[in-house]
């Protein structure tokens, strides 16, 4: 890219480089860029659990559907696809309370673990 701005299309490392009028430059550090998809609803077509209220203020239940028992791997992501909350435990009830009162206002990523397989869901915190 030649200009002072570039938005990133795939994931991955990126420096920069730049050179002044007498031809000197100089690189930046590394920065790694993680990109969300926008297919991550099409992760979640078996639908094994539900999240509700969803838009919320961190408070929320997971609710699992009647043949849903098992360990359980709950990851939280936020839009950057940085891990932001990390929690294992046995689904043995229906409901199951979550409380992220601790993160900041904004669009997450919710990946559930379980019986082999991972589904996802978009939290929307207020």
């Amino acid at each position: 890219a030649n200009s002072q701005t570039y938005v990133a299309d795939s994931s991955g490392t990126y420096r920069v480089e730049a050179f002044n009028a007498d031809g000197c430059s100089g690189m930046s550090n590394s920065i790694t860029v993680v990109l969300a998809t926008n297919t991550v609803e099409n992760i979640s077509a078996q639908n094994s659990f539900t999240i509700y209220p969803n838009p919320n203020k961190g408070e929320f239940v997971l609710k699992f559907f009647e043949n849903e028992k098992g360990e359980c791997q709950l990851k939280v992501y936020d839009i950057g696809g940085r891990l932001v909350f990390e929690n294992s435990f046995s689904v043995m009830k229906q409901q199951i309370p979550i409380s992220l009162n601790t993160l900041e206002k904004g669009v997450y990523f919710i990946s559930v673990e379980m019986n082999n397989r991972k589904e996802v869901h978009k939290l929307l915190i207020e």
